[in-house]
């Protein structure tokens, strides 16, 4: 700052205060837009990880659909397989009870043990 001859120590002073009170203000102002424009970044950033949370938590949920349908229908599937063994395990052992007469039936009549009692 280059000082005027007809300038007196005390506006020199003042002038010098005046500019700092102006740098201050400046700042302050500087500051000011910055903090707004942190918030501004900080709110869109917010914004952003709770879209991608929700689009997350869909894709979550889809897959966990998906593989409880998958799940159930091999259940399903797993349950008529088991259901298909009982039935041909109970045929079997119906086989083997129910057929073991009527073959010895067939057997006595072929051989003549007992007679057919038609007519």
């Amino acid at each position: 700052m280059s000082r005027d001859a007809t300038q007196t120590p005390t506006d020199a002073t003042a002038l010098a205060m005046e500019q700092v009170l102006q740098a201050e203000k400046s700042a302050d102002l500087d500051l000011s837009r910055s903090r707004d424009r942190a918030e501004e970044i900080l709110r869109d950033a917010r914004n952003q990880v709770r879209r991608i949370a929700q689009r997350t938590d869909q894709r979550i949920a889809k897959l966990h659909l998906g593989y409880k349908e998958r799940t159930e229908a091999e259940v399903q599937t797993l349950h008529g397989a088991a259901a298909g063994e009982a039935k041909r395990e109970e045929l079997i052992a119906c086989d083997d009870a129910c057929l073991q007469p009527a073959v010895d039936n067939l057997a006595a009549r072929m051989t003549g043990e007992i007679r057919d009692q038609e007519g």
